[in-house]
């Protein structure tokens, strides 16, 4: 819950039983609602049903209501910044980020030649790089190579327009002089942080533990941080770590 906003999810292998488990978390919520003189915007709420393509097939007649009123399914969701959609692929995600960045880039081509050097690094640094990096542990690399490259191109021209240089030169050497870190290796040293965090945590409650091969058992390795096996691509999307 954040602010006047909340969202709730749930989940179930069958529609009925989806379905029925919903309306019910909607009835609770809409009716804590009304006792606390409060009303549920049911215009702007939405629904999303993830999963893969052959899964979502199954779902396509799953109905919520509200005081009397379906609420939208929807394919996709911005939330907390960050464009969710129904196959968590993420490609939606990428379009807005290159979109804002891209903007952002063309005001800085505009003033670069009025900026030195240290101001442009400063430009890119405080309203760009966020951009690119802002909850990268959730989206970033998720087994796609060609969306990570998309992104890397406009760290790249980036880069290039700080030192001035023309397009068709080195990215590489670009970053090197600015001694700047790729993308790919920005994100997996957040990542990296992240786990640090979580495992000294004093609260290891905030541990995300996923998977089938999880258990409670006082044995050498239960604490050992293990990689969820997967046998799709979409499986392999998916954020969360197994201790």
């Amino acid at each position: 819950m954040f602010a006047d906003d909340m969202a709730f999810y749930c989940h179930e292998n069958s529609p009925t039983d989806l379905q029925l488990k919903l309306n019910a978390d909607l009835a609770a919520i809409t009716s804590w609602l009304h006792d606390n003189k409060l009303t549920l915007n049911v215009a702007k709420s939405k629904f999303m049903i993830i999963g893969s393509r052959t899964k979502l097939s199954q779902f396509n007649d799953i109905a919520l209501v509200a005081n009397n009123d379906r609420l939208e399914n929807v394919t996709e969701f911005k939330y907390l910044g960050v464009t969710i959609n129904q196959y968590l692929t993420w490609h939606d995600h990428i379009d807005q980020l290159q979109s804002k960045v891209a903007k952002r880039l063309g005001v800085l081509k505009r003033i670069n030649h009025l900026l030195p050097v240290y101001a442009r690094k400063i430009y890119v640094t405080t309203m760009i790089i966020p951009i690119l990096e802002y909850a990268s542990i959730v989206w970033g690399d998720k087994n796609n190579k060609v969306l990570m490259d998309s992104i890397q191109v406009l760290q790249n021209r980036a880069a290039k327009m700080v030192l001035d240089k023309a397009p068709h030169l080195s990215s590489t050497e670009a970053l090197a002089d600015l001694n700047w870190v790729n993308l790919s290796t920005r994100i997996q040293m957040q990542r990296c942080h992240y786990v640090y965090n979580l495992i000294n945590s004093d609260n290891r409650n905030n541990m995300i533990i996923r998977g089938s091969d999880h258990h409670s058992h006082n044995t050498r390795s239960k604490d050992t941080i293990r990689i969820i096996q997967s046998n799709t691509n979409w499986g392999l999307l998916r954020s969360y770590i197994v201790i």
